[in-house]
């Protein structure tokens, strides 16, 4: 049953991101309008993205009836003009209006771009590929239906506030900046440790910290292998017959494995994987409970059978024609009882007055917590330190110099995704614990996890135990693979997710076996974008009628709804592999190399008028150089037609590589953007401090900790004009909250917190 928001949008241009917006928030009970499309989806893939929404015969001139717009960024004076007027009413009356696009609209820059170039500014391009290749981009426009999911979720955030104060606001969505704050989080694994944030193949940089964490060759494909912790790694040898080399010191320590030695300890573990198949290895992982998956094909995803189990897949398309695509990742569930309707009090900021308790860990649950911290809603985070988050527990940072401090208060991971919340130390296994909990649960809004499926049960902490005594309750469950279903209890950090939903498999080279991203853990933050449209949706729902939902959220599942036109192709056009950057119908599309060492630009020609453009600019620095370069292709004529471009793909890449091997990246970038070409220099992360397209936004925010000083961190890259989501504080110290939560919430006396403090229930 999906929520009841009484919401009606509508939605404006042929982008993927504006299809895609419009597609979440049909699933999640918005009433959805749009024109005819007219642009240049494949015809399955527009039936697939507005099955569920209304088709008007043209766009409306009045703002009467609708709560929200979603729109593409225009192209054109015209598209601008309609986009101005619907701004305006915006600026009137309680409209969310939403503009999505690969760069943003209206900045200072006025770059042109594509998910291509979003991917090289964002620093995602930095960490996927070869160290002695080009860097990749997402393949299949993954970039564009990713921002597509948050311009549905600032929709509703936006048309919330306006519900409740009678204020519409602007949305401004950059897909570069979307996943700049995936990259700005990831990093923090990487970078405040000495381990470079940079592309190293099928293994993450460093191993990004314990080894392993790669992609592995087994008997019939290959496997993705992670341990995070000794109890991890032990279990894997366990399955492997704990082989005798195991036993030497040196391969105890993780770290330094991982660190200093990788391809010495891949010498041992690669044989014993090569003799096994992936299903042989899949059954080994579940029996001993260590995280690894199969780096499935399509195929092998649309044969699966935990999406089987959850029916998953739809059918899509006529008879003869017809492929099976994503459903949604979102089931919404209801209690017998409805609450009282009864909504918060107005406030400054969309989540304001709500209260959130968060029984979630690592990164993709704390990441859609401390995103709806950044809006106003006052989380909770429930925590022990007998169990910490392992987000707690990555080591002492330095920055120059170690920093001083407990190891467990200090790390930037931790930081990044726990920004503004409140900490709370209760012993869940303790009987006490729980009713604390319990109690939290009934004073709270909503609560959000993700733990494995029945561990919260067990403890007498499930929706179902909740939701009698609050029936107002939103209950958000974000597991691996959903709460049923034969791989319901994988163990899955983001690469184990992304290779189960054949993701890993299309991350290459053309031609090549697959390379993967294990340095940029996908799952976990396109999960957490998801699961924000599916619980302000719920939140809506629950405003008009005071009735809370439980949400069971499957994290793969999500992955696979952004991958819908990799399923289309390979159900129609036959197995699809690694194509590097290229895409369909498009050439050139790629990431070409400059003068200064490991320096590279994005580069898309989006229409035959850009190819004449950009030859332009190619012809006359030719001539004016002093060391002149044969450039015969760009004024070949053959080459004016997108169809010949396509199909010399390969040749057109060599030689606009040798081109741009003669310029400095910026200078090129500039250049190429001055002749109206779509082009972004490939950022790191460290280069978002001073480059002029974050300088320009309020994307990194400084934040004082009482321990660790002034840290800048990533905003909920929302660019709302009237309620701009920010970074509310630091993240807590450990129960720094206890007294303000436990007291002032639940109305502990001080002796009644001694007590459980020293009974261990608190601490």
């Amino acid at each position: 049953m999906i929520p009841r928001t009484n919401l009606t949008v509508l939605e404006l241009g042929n982008g993927r991101a504006v299809h895609y917006a419009g597609h979440l928030l049909a699933n999640v009970g918005v009433e959805v309008h749009r024109p005819p499309p007219a642009g240049d989806l494949p015809n399955i893939l527009t039936r697939y993205l507005d099955a569920e929404k209304r088709v008007i015969d043209q766009a409306p001139d009045s703002v009467q009836g609708y709560d929200g717009v979603v729109a593409d960024a225009p192209e054109s004076p015209h598209a601008e003009a309609a986009l101005t007027h619907w701004l305006n009413a915006a600026a009137r009356g309680p409209l969310a209006m939403v503009t999505v696009s690969p760069l943003g609209w209206r900045r200072e820059s006025g770059w042109r771009g594509t998910d291509l170039e979003a991917a090289a500014l964002s620093g995602v391009a930095w960490a996927i590929g070869d160290p002695s290749r080009e860097p990749l981009g997402l393949p299949h426009h993954l970039a564009d239906y990713i921002a597509g999911s948050h311009a549905a979720g600032a929709l509703l955030a936006a048309a919330r506030h306006a519900r409740r104060t009678g204020q519409g606001q602007s949305v401004d969505i950059s897909a570069a900046l979307v996943l700049a704050w995936f990259t700005h989080v990831n990093s923090t694994v990487y970078t405040p440790y000495g381990i470079p944030w940079r592309r190293a193949g099928r293994r993450a940089s460093g191993s990004g910290g314990p080894y392993p964490y790669a992609l592995f060759r087994c008997a019939d494909g290959w496997v993705a292998i992670i341990a995070r912790t000794p109890r991890d790694w032990d279990r894997f040898l366990e399955a492997m017959g704990h082989p005798a080399w195991a036993d030497d010191p040196r391969y105890r320590d993780q770290v330094a494995m991982g660190r200093d030695y990788p391809d010495e300890v891949d010498e041992h573990v690669a044989p014993l994987l090569r003799q096994r198949t992936r299903a042989e290895l899949s059954r080994l992982a579940r029996e001993h409970g260590f995280p690894l998956a199969p780096v499935n094909t399509l195929g092998d995803v649309l044969a699966e059978p935990q999406f089987q189990h959850r029916h998953f897949f739809q059918v899509v398309g006529p008879k003869g024609q017809a492929v099976r695509l994503p459903a949604s990742p979102f089931a919404f569930s209801q209690p017998p009882t409805p609450g009282a309707a009864a909504a918060t009090e107005p406030g400054p900021l969309p989540l304001s007055g709500l209260t959130v308790l968060d029984l979630a860990w690592v990164w993709s649950g704390p990441l859609v917590s401390q995103a709806l911290a950044s809006m106003g809603a006052n989380v909770i985070k429930v925590e022990h330190g007998d169990r910490l988050d392992n987000s707690r527990l990555r080591g002492r940072p330095h920055v120059g110099a170690p920093l001083a401090g407990p190891t467990i208060e200090i790390g930037p991971y931790f930081h990044a995704v726990n920004a503004g919340k409140r900490s709370v130390t209760i012993n869940m296994k303790e009987t006490r614990g729980q009713e604390l909990v319990r109690q939290l649960a009934e004073a709270a809004d909503a609560l959000v996890e993700n733990l494995s499926p029945g561990a919260l049960g067990r403890l007498g902490l499930s929706y179902s135990d909740l939701a009698p005594a609050n029936p107002r309750l939103i209950y958000l469950s974000m597991s691996a693979a959903g709460q049923t279903g034969p791989l319901s209890t994988m163990r899955a950090y983001a690469p184990i997710m992304s290779s189960l939903a054949g993701l890993e498999a299309l991350i290459g080279y053309p031609g090549d076996e697959p390379v993967g991203m294990m340095t940029m853990g996908l799952a976990d933050p396109n999960a957490a974008s998801h699961a924000l449209v599916a619980f302000l949706a719920a939140l809506h729902g629950r405003d008009q009628t005071g009735q809370g939902c439980h949400i069971d959220m499957s994290q793969s599942e999500a992955l696979l709804c952004i991958m819908a036109e990799a399923l289309a192709q390979h159900q129609a056009e036959g197995p699809v592999g690694p194509s590097g950057n290229r895409a369909a119908g498009v050439s050139p599309r790629g990431v070409y190399p400059c003068r200064e060492p490991d320096s590279w630009i994005a580069l898309t020609i989006i229409s035959d008028n850009a190819w004449q453009r950009f030859c332009l600019l190619v012809l006359t620095s030719a001539s004016q150089g002093r060391d002149p370069l044969p450039v015969p292709w760009a004024a070949d004529p053959q080459y004016r037609i997108t169809s010949a471009r396509v199909r010399a793909a390969a040749l057109l890449d060599e030689c606009i590589g040798q081109w741009t091997r003669r310029f400095y990246r910026d200078h090129l970038v500039a250049l190429l953007q001055s002749h109206q070409v779509a082009a972004a220099p490939v950022l790191s992360v460290e280069d978002h401090e001073t480059h002029p397209y974050f300088a320009q936004t309020p994307f990194l925010q400084p934040v004082h900790h009482p321990l660790a000083g002034v840290r800048r961190l990533a905003v909920l890259p929302w660019a709302m004009s009237a309620t701009p989501p920010h970074v509310p504080g630091p993240a807590p110290l450990l129960g720094q909250h206890n007294y303000e939560v436990l007291h002032d919430l639940l109305g502990l006396s001080s002796g009644e917190l001694a007590e459980l403090a020293a009974g261990g229930v608190i601490r």
